[in-house]
């Protein structure tokens, strides 16, 4: 990353963050990448009430934008998981940003669980390599 910035506050926690972290550092010159950031996120837009939720990284492209990303491989992607991620995705999306689930490796997440009503509100992109994670970053931020 030579002419961006990346703030990594604590170590990946997995290959697979370590993986997209690779691939995040391949993103264009200007984009910065955090990784151990909390975000206090109003339960209800402009309500008191905050969540804290620390995600795996948080990209912010050099207009202000930013991607809120969580990384799981297939394996690791339950409905437990599915469900929290609804709630953070209308959440972050309320706070002006947009969330991704990268689901990282060939165990790609079962195809039931990806046409369920209740998660098509959830941008899910599987990714195997660099240019996958880029693509699906800056694809992101398209939306």
């Amino acid at each position: 990353m030579s002419e961006q910035r990346s703030i990594l506050q604590r170590s990946p926690r997995s290959l697979a963050e370590e993986q997209v972290l690779r691939g995040l550092e391949q993103l264009p010159p200007g984009y910065e990448v955090l990784m151990g950031s909390r975000l206090q996120i109003p339960e209800v837009p402009g309500g008191e009430s905050l969540i804290s939720y620390e995600p795996d990284f948080e990209v912010c492209r050099p207009d202000g934008s930013r991607v809120v990303i969580e990384v799981k491989t297939g394996k690791s992607l339950s409905m437990v998981n599915l469900s929290r991620f609804v709630k953070f995705n209308e959440l972050i999306n309320a706070a002006g940003k947009n969330f991704l689930v990268l689901v990282w490796g060939n165990d790609h997440f079962p195809d039931r669980l990806s046409v369920m009503p209740e998660f098509e509100t959830l941008h899910i992109e599987a990714v195997d390599s660099d240019s996958d994670v880029v693509q699906a970053v800056q694809g992101e931020f398209r939306k």
